[in-house]
């Protein structure tokens, strides 16, 4: 019996502590540790809790209850989630708005999971995490993806402006140069078919200046087809 004693004394020894070890650990965690009963009541919170919840050690006399540290338009939420985590449901997590004690707001991640012991439900045990920074810098991103838009919008509307404007050219441009060569090949034609008795030399200028006149023409077809090309691919 004295054997049996001392086994049971040392037994009792490691498990305090571990417990010990488990409880100084969670205490210097950097996120916020937390215990409440199957009614919701807080029965256990590390320094980070709370110093993030700005609830005071001896408040867990009064009964303070999870749910008083949710906005109230998400409470009715939050206890639908808590009941089906006694339930056994597994979560990735819940994203809410923390109420602190001096009334002021904080966009919080929680992450929770049943507690039970000797095989029985005494309750859920969670982490709570500030995700002020995360919600700051998705605010930044969407701002900048905005800002990118709206870029991307006026950049468009001078695009197509652009194209516009150079559309109106190209036909114009287009225009002022064909009624000249036609002058030009008219005029040569003319002359060949009015000369009879022209130099054979003159009749291959001439010929030189009408074909001329053809390619240049045909250039300006295949500039203004290829200006249409780009302003369709913009």
């Amino acid at each position: 019996i004295t054997k049996m004693v001392g086994t049971l004394k040392e037994q009792i020894t490691q498990c305090e502590l571990s417990e010990k070890r488990f409880i100084d650990l969670v205490q210097l965690l950097p996120q916020g540790i937390f215990e409440a009963d199957p009614d919701g009541r807080v029965t256990y919170a590390n320094p980070v809790a709370f110093q993030l919840t700005g609830i005071a050690p001896e408040h867990l006399d009064s009964g303070i209850s999870i749910f008083d540290m949710v906005v109230p338009e998400e409470r009715e939420f939050a206890r639908e989630r808590f009941m089906r985590i006694l339930q056994g449901e597994k979560t990735s997590g819940t994203e809410i708005t923390g109420l602190r004690n001096d009334g002021s707001t904080f966009p919080a991640m929680v992450y929770t999971s049943t507690n039970t012991r000797g095989g029985q439900l005494i309750g859920i045990y969670g982490i709570i995490i500030d995700i002020t920074p995360l919600k700051r810098i998705e605010t930044e991103l969407k701002e900048l993806n905005n800002e990118l838009e709206r870029r991307v919008d006026d950049r468009t509307r001078q695009l197509m402006e652009v194209n516009k404007n150079l559309e109106s050219f190209t036909y114009a441009a287009s225009h002022d140069l064909r009624a000249p060569l036609r002058a030009i090949s008219g005029f040569s034609s003319i002359l060949l078919m009015d000369l009879k008795d022209i130099p054979e030399k003159d009749r291959k200028f001439l010929d030189l200046i009408r074909q001329n006149a053809h390619d240049m023409g045909r250039m300006i077809d295949d500039l203004l087809n290829l200006s249409r090309l780009r302003i369709r691919s913009v």
